[in-house]
């Protein structure tokens, strides 16, 4: 099910449990305006990808976050135009998992 961080504070954060189905896909809405997202894996190995379809099977172009690990994301598109991603999809790569999600302007 599909998560949205308001960032209506900064820095913002959310812990989402996903799916227990493996590679299944969580949308988390972030604002357009944050300057980095971090992704904390909490107990399993996850992936991480910036396509896809909440619900579904993650696709085949993602980045595995060890278990214990977080994987911070600078959101700035440096062309100064605002071509940045406004979701990432999280998965969990065998179980159940719950995710971190940071948010900072």
């Amino acid at each position: 099910m599909a998560t949205t961080i308001t960032g209506s504070t900064l820095p913002d954060a959310e812990r989402i449990t996903l799916s227990g189905t493996p590679n299944e896909a969580t949308r988390v809405n972030v604002p357009a305006y944050i300057a980095k997202a971090s992704v904390a894996a909490i107990s399993v190995d996850s992936k991480i990808a910036f396509s896809g379809t909440d619900g579904s099977a993650i696709g085949s172009t993602y980045v595995t976050v060890p278990a214990g690990s977080m994987l911070e994301l600078s959101m700035v598109d440096g062309a100064g135009e605002s071509t940045r991603t406004t979701a990432i999809y999280v998965a969990s790569a065998t179980a159940s998992a719950v995710v971190e999600v940071v948010v900072e302007g």
